[in-house]
């Protein structure tokens, strides 16, 4: 329904409740789509070829030939069950192994990223130690040596402090 104007907006849905045992008409007496379907429906059993009335049904020729697919001796059928069943093993199995990839790829990027950080924070600390020696005026060289960062840092440090 649309909500401003309570219109139904379904307009290409139709609901059709049958009783099967009460519909009665022959194949001569089929008068729509909706009475082919209901014959088909009640009668797709019986069928051993696509009924003349049909012909020109291209929707009810591919129910009846998926029916008559599944017309299938003991053997046919357990051999279909069984490639069923391996189609659906293959199908957990590949999702399985894409949850846990998945997961494992998640556990790197959390190890990946904690070492990052630590990497960051001691870089960040050598940076402050470095801030705090070049008060007390110690030569670039020494703290150097202190820090583990390079000359070049060490100036552009003081460049950052200087400003």
């Amino acid at each position: 329904m649309d909500v401003e104007t309570n219109k139904n907006e379904l307009k290409d849905f139709e609901f059709i409740f049958i009783e099967l045992p009460k519909f009665k008409k022959k194949p001569e007496q089929l008068e729509n789509t909706v009475d082919k379907w209901i014959y088909f429906i009640k009668e797709a059993q019986n069928f051993k070829g696509i009924p003349k009335e049909f012909e020109n049904e291209t929707e009810i020729i591919d129910a009846l030939e998926e029916i008559n697919s599944f017309n299938l001796t003991e053997e046919q059928l357990a051999v279909y069950e069984y490639w069923e069943m391996e189609e659906t093993k293959q199908r957990d199995i590949m999702q399985t192994a894409q949850r846990v990839a998945k997961e494992e790829g998640l556990q790197e990027g959390i190890e990946k990223g904690k070492l990052e950080g630590k990497i960051e924070g001691e870089k960040q600390k050598a940076i402050e130690i470095a801030k705090n020696l070049m008060k007390l005026n110690l030569s670039l060289s020494d703290i150097s040596k202190a820090t583990g960062l390079s000359i070049d840092e060490i100036e552009k440090i003081k460049i950052d402090l200087n400003q």
